[in-house]
């Protein structure tokens, strides 16, 4: 989560497409993780770059797919 919140846009698109692949491949496992998680990527999400808000609108969709209904909604309602 630190480094999805660099300056370096390279080293925080690198991280937010690895929030992606771990939330496609470890699925509910991360359902821990929500809360830091969704208020780095919902911030990342309204950057300005296109290549930033992409990539955290990609790990966004990724996670309302695995994880379930209930606490994603909570997660994204407290932020």
């Amino acid at each position: 989560t630190k480094l999805s919140d660099s300056l370096r846009s390279s080293l925080s698109k690198i991280a937010l497409i690895t929030i992606r692949d771990m939330f496609q491949f470890l699925k509910r496992c991360m359902e821990t993780y929500l809360d830091p998680l969704v208020k780095i990527l919902l911030k990342r999400g309204s950057d300005t770059s296109a290549f930033i808000s992409e990539e955290a609108e990609a790990a966004l969709i990724t996670m309302t797919i695995v994880c379930s209904d209930s606490k994603v909604l909570s997660c994204l309602l407290t932020q």
